[in-house]
């Protein structure tokens, strides 16, 4: 019997995640909407997800990747998964970001998940880039 996927639960955009000395995540820059950018292309110098997954017990692994709405590669990248210390179900947390990120266009951008096993990205998350309105002078 082959080893259930991993259930996506939920999703944090923003800026960076720290692990502290304490143990406690600190998630920095959460986007609660769109990305608003002041032109396109725009170089962001990190994105990072935190995930949440629910499995049979074990690490979830596998592979993500990010594709602009041209559905274009923006960065693809391996899961390194923690188990949530407090934790009394089989959840899971992953956090990774990609580094001097290419928004190359306005529109939605999908993160897709692919277990090891699989033969193709199946998209959990979608979000979006807008331009920022400029402030009136």
């Amino acid at each position: 019997m082959s080893a259930q996927a991993p259930k996506f639960l939920d999703l944090i955009l923003c800026d960076e995640v720290r692990r502290e000395d304490n143990g406690k995540l600190l998630i920095i820059g959460m986007y609660l909407g769109a990305i608003l950018v002041p032109r396109v292309p725009f170089r962001m110098p990190r994105l990072s997800f935190f995930l949440k997954w629910k499995t049979n017990g074990s690490l979830p692994t596998g592979d993500f990747r990010v594709t602009s709405p041209s559905k274009e590669a923006v960065g693809g990248f391996g899961m390194k998964t923690e188990r949530e210390p407090e934790s009394v179900a089989p959840v899971f947390y992953t956090t990774f970001a990609l580094e001097n990120i290419q928004l190359a266009e306005t529109g939605t951008y999908s993160l897709s998940y692919k277990p090891p096993d699989g033969k193709r990205y199946r998209s959990i998350f979608t979000f979006d880039v807008g331009l920022r309105e400029k402030a009136d002078e």
